[in-house]
């Protein structure tokens, strides 16, 4: 019989990127791996928070998945990483990544500390899918697809926990939307943005702008760009934080001038109590 969940209970479990892995101590290294053992050293000597909380998280892993207590060290270390844009192939750009395994160790190289944190989440992937702390040699080079590669809260609407930052950081996201209706408010909350941008900030993640911001003036308007100066310029000067802004035609509601259609907003279709008789375009532009 299925355990019954309550509402939300997957919270509990949903957010945890580090798991056991068990029988890992029976499985035997080829001759071309390299083996992470019991205090292994790992530096991100000189480098800012990205790789700080990126090189905690990896130490972390080693010890939930394979009990190894890794060690962070600003000396020489068996894993090193470090932000060097010069050793990375021409188009390596944003987050990428280059990263050499040797019966020495492991060193990180990457175009900035982004592609630092993606290569530590990269080297955690390998070993769940070996089931062990094992690391085959050899050098790989990555980056992502396209940036930026948005999402939104899986917890719930604008709901982001560390644990769930730091999640989808693994998962290689590296935006997060957030609805915003003004400036201290989501789409039926009070958020506090501040605080939202720099724990995400933490995981190499920014914060964009869903607007929910209300605007009823055409851009052909008199006065416009300086209407949209005062709704969308002052929430970046109050936040600072936020990366940028996104538009959605069914959520920016600009007003039509195409005199076959009302120009009210979205889902008002009448003056005083009066219908105008004419359809709501959707949404313009």
């Amino acid at each position: 019989m299925l355990k019954q969940e309550m509402q939300y209970d997957f919270r509990k479990t949903y957010c945890q990127p580090h798991k056991r892995i068990y029988g890992a101590k029976e499985r035997k290294a080829d001759a071309d791996e390299l083996v992470l053992t019991e205090g292994v050293t790992i530096s991100v000597n000189g480098l800012g928070q990205v790789a700080q909380v990126a090189a905690r998280d990896f130490a972390a892993y080693l010890k939930t998945a394979f009990g190894i207590q890794a060690v962070l060290t600003d000396a020489e270390a068996v894993i090193t990483a470090s932000v060097a844009p010069e050793a990375l192939d021409r188009g390596k750009g944003y987050m990428g990544r280059k990263t050499t395994v040797s019966e020495k160790g492991v060193k990180i190289e990457a175009f900035d500390e982004r592609g630092v944190a993606q290569a530590f989440y990269a080297l955690e992937e390998r070993m769940n899918v070996r089931k062990a702390p094992f690391l085959k040699w050899g050098v790989t080079e990555q980056k992502p697809a396209f940036a930026p590669r948005m999402i939104h809260s899986a917890m719930g609407l604008d709901v982001y926990p560390d644990e769930y930052l730091s999640m989808i950081a693994h998962h290689g996201y590296d935006t997060i939307l957030v609805f915003v209706r003004n400036e201290s408010r989501s789409a039926h909350k009070n958020v506090d943005f501040d605080d939202l941008c720099r724990r995400a900030a933490r995981y190499g993640i920014d914060a964009y702008i869903y607007s929910y911001l209300r605007n009823y003036v055409h851009p052909h308007e008199e006065g416009a760009q300086e209407k949209y100066d005062a709704v969308f310029g002052d929430i970046f000067r109050k936040h600072p934080g936020f990366k940028g802004i996104v538009f959605v035609g069914e959520s920016a509601d600009f007003p039509s001038k195409d005199p076959h259609v009302t120009a009210l907003p979205h889902g008002q279709d009448a003056i005083d109590g009066i219908p105008t008789g004419k359809p709501n375009p959707g949404w313009d532009p």
